[in-house]
């Protein structure tokens, strides 16, 4: 038993070490991050005094100084800032801090923050946000939106050497109402920087040339745009999203409107999932994939998307080949992949994935979950499907990443080969599919059809590890 004078000092301690951590991620995000703001979206970067940089380390030692602290329009833009780079006393979020410090190492390089008046003044020339801010065009303001350097072809060789990437947020977003009807920034809207800003640091090529027909690219299908509960067309496409959204998941874990808990509750009552129909014209492919859907005769609805046709199709009916398109639910296996296992382990599978990225059309989907399961395998055991189906007192982690995807294709794939369907080149992934297989079985007893959080425990109780 502890005593009460123990138990301060172990408290005590803890405090310390998340004070110190909150300081050195807190300079960590000073040094990285060029915060600008821009007066006005509508006029070029080199007009006189539209573009204003602002003093990180001012921020960082609480003092706030020039046009953009004193534009009272500027509230949710300013609270922004200072969630990133103060204490918490002064407005700083230290949760948000860790993972925006975590997110910035995996380059080590400087983002550029464009911070957008567009309340002020609204943006009716698009172009030239586009251009000088990398501005989209949302519904009435500049909707949230990065640019990784690595990932753009048009990206510059000196563009690379310095930078990681940009994204840009408009203040309207920060001041309009959220699906709950909150007006002013919160847990979830803090959450999307963090995609955005993982964004700029993945260097997967989103393969966008395998879905360009004509003049048009249709990764994202034909209205250009991607909604929580679609089933892209381009797997490479849900995986950029997914990796985004994992790191708005573990931070808004629990928070209003948590999008790890929307879409597992989603999953969990077989919710239903998106997909845009088939382009006029296109009748077979990727990008034609519903007219495959309809031909399965699989139950649908109609529905309407603004304005786009969709239909809307069960969890429990489709595919895995195309739920792990989604994503949500790529998303919420590397949220649970990172919940569960090692830190340093699921890093250093990230980095190592995403240093494979760099400049190469590659399959991002199995590079990454074959770098999940690698880096939780002992070094010295065998890469093959007899060395890795050796039971161990340590248990089998390297399974990990493979039953979450199981798990969250409600285990619908009734052979090795159609689990083999969720990726994109299978060979690459063969020896840790063939022995994750044999235990499969008795993973699918254990877990029956509960769809919990306790579930997802029980798989790695089953696998044995810590």
């Amino acid at each position: 038993m502890y005593n009460m004078k123990t138990i301060l000092i172990i408290i005590l301690s803890i405090f310390i070490s998340m004070y110190a951590f909150s300081q050195e991620a807190r300079a960590f995000i000073s040094d990285r991050l060029r915060i600008f703001y821009v007066i006005n979206g509508n006029l070029p970067a080199s007009t006189a005094n539209n573009v204003i940089q602002l003093n990180n380390q001012e921020i960082y030692n609480h003092q706030f100084n020039g046009n953009f602290w004193t534009n009272s329009a500027l509230a949710g833009s300013q609270a922004m800032a200072k969630a990133l780079l103060c204490e918490k006393s002064n407005g700083g979020d230290f949760y948000l801090q860790v993972w925006a410090s975590r997110l910035l190492s995996i380059s080590g390089k400087i983002v550029y923050v464009y911070l957008i008046d567009d309340s002020s003044n609204p943006i009716t020339n698009w172009n030239n946000a586009w251009t000088h801010y990398g501005a989209c065009q949302g519904p009435n303001g500049c909707w949230p939106c990065a640019i990784g350097y690595a990932a753009n072809p048009s990206s510059s060789d000196a563009q690379l050497a310095l930078a990681a990437g940009q994204l840009a947020m408009g203040n309207f977003y920060f001041t309009k109402a959220d699906d709950g009807g909150s007006v002013g920034i919160n847990e979830f809207k803090k959450g999307v920087f963090l995609h955005e800003l993982t964004h700029t640091q993945d260097n997967s090529n989103a393969r966008d040339h395998l879905f360009l027909i004509g003049s048009k690219y249709y990764n994202y299908g034909s209205d250009g745009t991607h909604y929580y509960a679609e089933v892209l067309p381009n797997l490479a496409s849900g995986f950029k999203e997914s990796l985004a959204n994992f790191p708005q998941m573990g931070y808004n874990r629990y928070g209003k409107h948590s999008p790890y808990v929307v879409s597992f509750n989603s999953f969990a009552s077989d919710g239903g999932l998106l997909v845009e129909a088939a382009p006029v014209g296109i009748t077979s492919g990727d990008v034609a994939f519903a007219n495959e859907l309809i031909a399965l005769k699989i139950p649908k609805k109609d529905v309407t998307m603004n304005g786009n046709k969709y239909f809307q199709f069960d969890y429990k009916n489709l595919p895995v080949k195309y739920i792990i398109r989604n994503e949500m639910v790529m998303g919420m296996i590397f949220y649970n992949c990172r919940f569960y296992m090692k830190a340093d382990v699921f890093w250093t599978a990230i980095n190592s994935s995403n240093h494979q990225f760099y400049r190469a059309s590659s399959w991002p989907v199995d590079i990454t979950f074959l770098e999940l399961c690698r880096a939780a395998k002992p070094s010295e055991m065998a890469e093959t499907a007899i060395g890795l189906g050796v039971s161990r007192s340590e248990g089998n982690p390297y399974f990990f990443p493979l039953a979450l995807c199981d798990f969250f294709t409600s285990f619908r794939a009734k052979d090795e080969a159609e689990f083999g369907t969720i990726f994109e080149n299978t060979s690459l992934l063969k020896p840790y599919i063939d022995a994750y297989w044999v235990l499969r079985p008795t993973i699918k007893e254990k877990v029956g059809n509960k769809k919990t959080q306790a579930a997802i425990e029980s798989i790695k109780q089953e696998l044995g590890f810590n």
